[in-house]
């Protein structure tokens, strides 16, 4: 199998799709709930809204790209 060339445009547009969209997505959904219930939540539930997605959409790191920051 051989080395596939990507440019960092290609790389970044992959990082979005593959990390940041399905946090952003998990984000809006937990405020759509948060918002259903009340007008006027707690910070503490923002917070949870909003930060606990980061944690729990954050797909496991199964390989490094050679020639690219934190690869090996």
């Amino acid at each position: 199998m051989g080395v596939v060339e990507h440019s960092e445009a290609e790389l970044l547009a992959a990082v979005a799709r593959r990390v940041i969209e399905p946090i952003n997505a998990a984000q809006c959904a937990g405020l759509d709930r948060l918002l259903a219930g009340t007008s006027d939540p707690a910070v503490t539930e923002l917070v949870e809204a909003v930060a606990g997605p980061l944690f729990d959409e954050m797909p496991p790191v199964t390989r490094a790209v050679p020639g690219h920051a934190g690869s090996s």
